[in-house]
């Protein structure tokens, strides 16, 4: 009895053990968040390195573009997992024992003069010889005489039988013709009313979109809508960011434009982006450099307070049965 007392005892104790450490790393993965870096320039062609770390070295994530080349570098404790780049020493150590490149064995070139040739030949077999047999000609065939009026007998046959059928299959042309033409008007009658039934279909669609659109929940809802995306847009938003733009069009009017539309949208980079127009040459480049970082504690209780959001809840419910035609 005490013997099965501490077994019991030591497989609570492991079960509390690792329950506890799920827990941690569940913790870890909602409280400690993603760092992230991205340096992109393009002065012709395009340069970029982005990385993801999350604990530091636990989780480590490198992709580098450049000569129309993309490359990543997965690591671990420091320890590269996996890569694409064939020039990596730990690239062979993802692939199949099938997939990689064996060596091949070099032929080797046999010359005539390491055998001997003292041997003696062999008798040579003759193979009876078969008798020729000519082919006897064959006799020709006389023409007949009398195939030219069997032909022509024939031909006049035929044509008779050709008018005698004209009634029946101008008949049959004819009734063709009718078919085709009720049934095209059927399908015209057909597809009218079913034209008129959608079209009161989606006149009511409409309707009921207009007055759910102008009912108070859905202005709630849009209300909570725009909360959640601006708080979203601020979570994404990088910690640090700078770049430089120079841009140029061949029409210094089309140039002017894309600045005013720029100009609007300064608060979103305020004085962290420079940029440079060019009035006088069609010229695109710059450089990029940002640094921000991704919780995903974040998103877990986003989306948890959306669920809860039942006004919301409800309009989106709503909005389908709208759309899909429920009542």
């Amino acid at each position: 009895m005490e013997v099965l007392l501490i077994i019991l005892k030591v497989l609570g104790i492991t079960l509390l053990i690792l329950l506890g450490v799920l827990l941690l790393i569940l913790l870890l993965i909602l409280i400690v968040p993603v760092y992230y870096t991205v340096d992109a320039e393009y002065y012709g062609t395009l340069k970029a390195v982005a990385r993801a770390r999350w604990l530091w070295f636990v989780l480590d994530l490198k992709g580098t573009y450049g000569e129309s080349r993309f490359l990543y570098y997965l690591k671990s404790f420091g320890f590269t997992i996996s890569t694409n780049d064939e020039t990596n020493k730990h690239f062979y150590k993802g692939l199949a024992e099938e997939e990689r490149v064996e060596e091949q064995p070099i032929p080797v070139r046999v010359l005539e003069d390491d055998f001997p040739t003292d041997f003696p030949s062999p008798p040579v077999r003759k193979e009876p010889e078969i008798p020729l047999v000519e082919e006897e000609e064959e006799p020709k065939v006389r023409p007949d005489r009398t195939g030219i009026f069997l032909k022509i007998h024939n031909k006049i046959q035929a044509g008779m039988e050709w008018i005698t059928t004209i009634p029946m299959r101008v008949h049959y042309k004819i009734s063709e013709i009718l078919a085709r033409i009720l049934d095209f008007l059927e399908n015209i009658k057909e597809n009218m009313n079913r034209l008129a039934e959608k079209k009161d279909m989606i006149l009511g669609k409409l309707k009921d979109g207009t007055v759910f659109l102008q009912s108070e929940p859905v202005k709630r809802a849009w209300k909570d809508i725009k909360k959640y995306l601006l708080r979203i847009g601020k979570h994404f938003r990088p910690r640090k960011l700078q770049g430089t733009l120079r841009f140029g069009l061949e029409d210094p009017a089309s140039t002017g434009q894309i600045l005013g539309v720029m100009g609007m949208l300064m608060p979103l980079y305020r004085d962290h982006i420079v940029i440079a127009p060019d009035f006088e040459q069609k010229i695109f480049e710059g450089q990029l450099y940002a640094k921000g970082r991704l919780q995903a504690g974040f998103f877990v209780t986003l989306l948890v307070q959306v669920i809860l959001n039942r006004n919301l809840m409800n309009t989106i419910q709503e909005a389908r049965n709208i759309i899909g035609g429920n009542s």
